[in-house]
């Protein structure tokens, strides 16, 4: 995949030895280290969440629920249980 991406572009790709703290996707890197570009899950996620944050608002209320719960939060509706 490296040599075929290097063949198109026509430039020289290599792959780091150090290795990223991601759960996927890449970081890229220039020649000399001055650009990055983050292509990570995360980063992409996060770019991401305004937009699904209005998608999953607009499922809510079209569906009739009543709140969101973040989590790892309690629901109201069970704390009472034991």
């Amino acid at each position: 995949m490296i040599s075929a991406l290097s063949s198109e572009t026509g430039k020289e790709i290599t792959l780091s030895r150090e290795t990223a703290s991601v759960t996927g996707g890449c970081i890229a890197y220039s020649g000399d280290m001055r650009q990055m570009v983050d292509c990570s899950f995360e980063a992409l996620l996060k770019e991401a969440e305004p937009a699904l944050m209005e998608l999953l608002a607009a499922e809510f209320v079209e569906s009739g629920s009543a709140g969101i719960h973040k989590a790892g939060g309690s629901n109201s509706r069970e704390e009472g249980k034991s």
